[in-house]
C-alpha cells in the first residue's frame, strides 16, 4: 500500500508533468489556487488533490480568467 508521501510530488515534478516552470506553480500557490505542505528540509509537496485542480486552473488561466475568478469557480 503507498503512502500519502510517495503519492505526492514536489514543484519540480508538479511542473514536468504539467509542462510549467515552477515559478508559475509558486504564483498558484501565492494566490491560494493550490497548496502543498512542508517538509522538515523545506521541500514542498503537493498531493494528488492538486492534479486535478491544476487542470481545471490551466483551462482556466488559458481561458483568461484572473487568480481571484479561478479561486471563485473552484469554491
Amino acid at each position: 500500500m503507498e503512502t500519502a508521501e510517495r503519492r505526492s510530488m514536489t514543484i519540480r515534478e508538479l511542473g514536468e508533468r504539467f509542462c510549467l516552470p515552477a515559478e508559475k506553480l509558486k504564483k498558484y500557490e501565492a494566490c491560494g489556487l493550490i497548496k502543498g505542505k512542508e517538509d522538515e528540509d523545506g521541500v514542498r509537496h503537493y498531493g494528488d488533490e492538486v492534479l486535478g485542480k491544476l487542470g481545471v486552473i490551466c483551462t482556466l488561466t488559458e481561458a483568461g480568467f484572473s487568480c481571484e475568478e479561478i479561486k471563485q469557480y473552484l469554491t
